[in-house]
């Protein structure tokens, strides 16, 4: 499973989008390919990808799935004929120090928020833990590029307060700012 991509890059609300991937054969031959998504922490839905061309697949997260300020998550199964699972992203490491992303991502728009400064979104399931020592997985939004399952705590020393965070992103993937 490669070149997994969505458009359009941060939808509105009422918009639909659709995401591709490259799913070539590598054992036998590829029997399914699904798109697993869920908004913020909910259920994980599962889409069939349609076959749209050589080794292309694609499949349309409906609008009505999301409103607006939404975090919407997604990761591409592939399946062939000997029972063969191909996961993208391939979510490595959960639990050790290499965490890498389990979905990919964005947030949808909202015509309600306008800054002339990048926004910096980070949706949290445990926003208590997040907040204390303790620390919690979340992602962020910044800049048209979606992190997932970085670790974010209550930062330490002198810059200690209800509000200060730390935020460690994954290996291989840290957070780009300009």
């Amino acid at each position: 499973i490669s070149q997994v991509a969505h458009t359009p890059t941060q939808p509105t609300e009422g918009e639909a989008f659709v995401v591709t991937s490259s799913v070539a054969p590598r054992i036998a031959e590829v029997c399914g390919v699904q798109l697993r998504y869920r908004v913020r922490y909910g259920a994980v839905i599962s889409l069939d990808m349609t076959c749209t061309g050589a080794e292309t697949y694609t499949a349309t997260i409906p609008s009505s799935a999301y409103g607006a300020e939404e975090m919407v998550r997604w990761r591409v199964t592939a399946t062939d004929t000997d029972n063969n699972i191909g996961i993208a992203p391939p979510f490595l490491d959960s639990t050790g120090n290499g965490q890498s992303p389990e979905y990919f991502g964005t947030v949808t728009q909202s015509p309600s928020v306008t800054s002339d400064l990048p926004i910096f979104r980070w949706f949290c399931q445990n926003t208590s833990a997040a907040h204390n020592r303790t620390g919690a997985r979340a992602s962020v939004y910044f800049a048209g590029r979606f992190y997932d399952n970085i670790y974010v705590r209550q930062r330490g020393g002198a810059t200690n307060g209800s509000i200060s965070q730390k935020f460690d992103f994954n290996k291989g993937d840290p957070f780009y700012v300009n």
